[in-house]
């Protein structure tokens, strides 16, 4: 559902973690890929991870993403974030792991 691409910044001393959302035309017109985006930054910015180093965070939609609902998006969130290992443990706790829903 969704792809998780990761670079660390270096020589940056700002924390900030830079994220971008990238929805192909291939899942919808203008209208379903704004939704997507919204809901992708909503689940993003309910994380409330504490970062440590500067990270560029992209996520790629693909597939089934169009007819997702909003809390599967979260899961596939979550679970991307916690692969990656560039999150706070606390953050599965929001997103749970259950992906047959």
């Amino acid at each position: 559902m969704l792809v998780l691409y990761v670079r660390r910044r270096t020589g940056e001393t700002n924390g900030a973690v830079r994220v971008g959302f990238s929805i192909s035309k291939k899942l919808g017109n203008a209208v379903v890929r704004n939704r997507i985006k919204r809901q992708l930054r909503e689940a993003f910015q309910a994380s409330e991870v504490k970062w440590s180093d500067p990270l560029d965070l992209i996520f790629v939609g693909r597939g089934k993403l169009s007819k997702a609902d909003f809390a599967s998006i979260n899961a596939s969130l979550g679970e991307l974030l916690s692969k990656a290992n560039v999150k706070d443990t606390k953050l599965m706790d929001l997103f749970p792991t259950d992906l047959d829903k």
